[in-house]
């Protein structure tokens, strides 16, 4: 098992010119890939085998990057369930601002890529605790939203 703190997770990125879209700054969907990379690279070290990404939720772009920009991409997890964990992931550039954050859930599996038990989260602080009350309504919330979709089919 492994505190909430050591599943923190840092990796560096500059940006070229084949992650840039027609207006001249980086695309989201290369963004949105780094944040799962990182995300998987988090989960996959917290439970030492492989991880796969199940949703992405309250992704939310705040400033564009432009070519030569270096964002720094950081992933802790919050949860952690049987099988999945739910990772918080924020991008921020070098002087600091919040270029986007959201949430990843990645479930852990095993050689068939059939979902593989994990270990719990150990929670130190009320911080951590809050992060992971918050998660548990998160969780409630997807679940009650997706019910909601099954009505107008």
């Amino acid at each position: 098992m492994k505190t909430r703190s050591a599943t923190k997770t840092k990796y560096k990125f500059r940006v070229n010119k084949n992650m840039t879209n027609f207006y001249g700054f980086m695309h989201g969907g290369e963004l949105f890939k780094m944040m799962d990379t990182v995300a998987g690279i988090c989960t996959r070290n917290f439970c030492e085998n492989p991880t796969l990404t199940r949703a992405t939720n309250n992704l939310s772009y705040i400033a564009p990057s432009y070519i030569g920009d270096i964002i720094t991409v950081t992933a802790i997890i919050d949860h952690t369930g049987r099988t999945s964990m739910e990772c918080f992931v924020e991008a921020r550039g070098e002087n600091g601002d919040l270029r986007a954050s959201g949430y990843f859930t990645m479930v852990s599996v095993d050689e068939n890529k059939k979902s593989r038990e994990i270990p719990s989260l150990i929670l130190e602080s009320e911080d951590d605790r809050r992060a992971f009350a918050m998660s548990e309504k998160r969780k409630a919330l997807y679940k009650e939203m997706a019910s909601l979709k099954d009505r107008y089919e």
